[in-house]
């Protein structure tokens, strides 16, 4: 099912920049078969573009943010809307650093018999932030109530259950960077935003669950 460029336009700007960042620093996934090794070059990701400064000369726009502003400071009105250029900047920040956070992460908790679970939570803390933020600003349709079950995260009381669990969240992470939907930004192919929003909802809930399982972790390695 494909929708009209012009109904687009927002995920197809959000989209070319994740493709941007994707050709230049491949996602890297613990996911992966027998003889295959994990990237390195997570850590030379490019950094995000900046900004331009807004002009300061008096306009229409500058008199509405300024009437923005007051009904904010009256609890009158909701808080202005970000501008494109922001929510392209913070798309391109949040894949990227998913993806590193991520990576760091597994390269940290896997190679260790008893991880720093306080730093795994902290962790995890960072990718649902993120992730919450990248659903907010590339604004993807709600999954099909019928879509496809996936089974429920498990909580988890040491260290062999946490990896599991990280090695899940990892996969749905990997599931997102890589989707089709960052790969064509003329249209919004339906089918591959739908399965773009599941994965990205699902990092966020097993990022939430594996935060409070490895806080209680913590906490017990202090008694």
């Amino acid at each position: 099912m494909k929708l009209s460029h012009a109904r687009s336009l927002p995920a197809a700007a959000a989209c070319a920049t994740l493709l941007c960042l994707a050709l230049c620093g491949p996602a890297a996934t613990f996911a992966q078969g027998p003889g295959q090794g994990r990237p390195t070059n997570a850590e030379h990701a490019p950094q995000p573009t900046q900004p331009s400064p807004i002009p300061r000369a008096p306009s229409v726009r500058e008199r509405q943010l300024m009437m923005d502003e007051m009904s904010r400071e009256m609890g009158k009105g909701p808080a202005p809307r970000k501008s494109e250029e922001l929510r392209m900047t913070e798309v391109a920040e949040d894949y990227r650093d998913l993806q590193q956070v991520n990576n760091k992460m597994m390269a940290s908790a896997m190679r260790a018999a008893e991880p720093d679970y306080k730093t795994v939570a902290g962790a995890l803390a960072d990718i649902r932030r993120r992730a919450e933020r990248l659903r907010e600003n590339l604004a993807l349709p709600a999954p099909p109530e019928k879509d496809e079950k996936r089974p429920e995260p498990k909580p988890f009381e040491d260290a062999k259950g946490m990896k599991a669990a990280l090695l899940a969240l990892d996969r749905s992470i990997m599931s997102f960077v890589r989707s089709p939907l960052f790969k064509n930004t003329g249209v919004l192919d339906a089918d591959a935003a739908a399965r773009a929003a599941r994965d990205l909802n699902e990092v966020i809930e097993r990022s939430r669950l594996a935060s409070k399982d490895a806080e209680k972790l913590a906490k017990k390695g202090k008694d």
